[in-house]
């Protein structure tokens, strides 16, 4: 029986891919289409059991993959997932305070459940996924400044430079030694 099996479905064409089949013992470089589009084969392996290709462009969503030879053709059925690219244009509000907690909005592209939202270099303390274009998060602590918000999104990654202000809270006193003194006054801090 034969069968095909594509690893590493990521990207939006360029990236290499492997298609392993089996069934099918690949004598010569065969034909690779994903959707309508031909793929560039690169190689096959020494046992003519899988080939190394690289995807052409295409647009988000499933396609079919075909391998053929001059002696056979095989198809997967929705055998490769195009993935739209990440993207981050715009957070609402941009800016809030250094403690945290403020709920922000993320507008851009190809967000999913998975994606992380990273402020400076801390994780968002929750991020809920209202649809593929925005994300609700709630900031995490950070030093006064502006902080870069990253996107990740398994090895896609997208970056809003100076995306977010974190506002002073004013003075404030985080340790204080000694902790006693005279009555009288006099004690130097």
């Amino acid at each position: 029986q034969r069968q095909m099996c594509i690893r590493d479905m990521k990207t939006n064409g360029g990236s290499e891919v492997v298609i392993v089949v089996q069934g099918i013992e690949l004598d010569t470089l065969p034909e690779v289409r994903f959707g309508s589009a031909d793929a560039e084969v690169l190689s096959i392996s020494e046992d003519g059991l899988s080939v190394r290709v690289v995807t052409p462009e295409g647009s988000a969503g499933l396609v079919n993959v075909v391998v053929e030879t001059d002696a056979t053709s095989h198809i997967k059925e929705d055998g490769y997932t195009y993935v739209e690219d990440l993207r981050l244009s715009s957070v609402t509000p941009v800016s809030g305070p250094q403690v945290g907690g403020t709920e922000v909005i993320l507008t851009g592209a190809g967000f999913s459940e998975n994606t992380e939202v990273v402020f400076g270099v801390l994780p968002a303390v929750e991020v809920t996924m209202v649809s593929p274009t925005e994300l609700q998060a709630i900031t995490p602590q950070g030093a006064p400044g502006l902080v870069d918000i990253r996107l990740v999104d398994g090895s896609r990654t997208a970056v809003l430079a100076d995306g977010y202000e974190y506002l002073s809270s004013g003075l404030q006193v985080f340790l204080l030694h000694p902790t006693r003194g005279a009555r009288a006054g006099g004690t130097y801090f």
